[in-house]
């Protein structure tokens, strides 16, 4: 649930992605998203001191989960229709 009010920086997280305040308990601590090499370089050294995470709520770890396994199923299928085209012999 979102803060109402005033937040208290020393207890509560503003999540990186909404930008909403929230209490310490209601989301996790997470490396920033990689975008390429520089990206994948910042994202292990923000894994290994600390330094990096950012605060992410629950509701947008689950959307961003959601939208990865749309993405990804819809990847999936649009490489099997073609072969299964192919293998009924619909498609040469």
């Amino acid at each position: 649930m979102p803060i109402e009010g005033m937040p208290d920086p020393g207890v509560h997280r503003i999540c990186r992605r909404c930008g909403q305040w929230f209490e310490a308990h209601e989301g996790t601590s997470m490396a920033p998203e990689v975008t390429g090499p520089l990206g994948y370089l910042r994202a292990m050294r923000a894994g290994i001191d600390g330094s990096g995470m950012r605060f992410q709520c629950a509701r947008c770890t689950r959307v961003r989960t959601l939208t990865q396994r749309i993405i990804w199923g819809a990847l999936v299928v649009a490489m099997a229709v073609p072969l299964l085209l192919e293998y009924l012999g619909l498609i040469d």
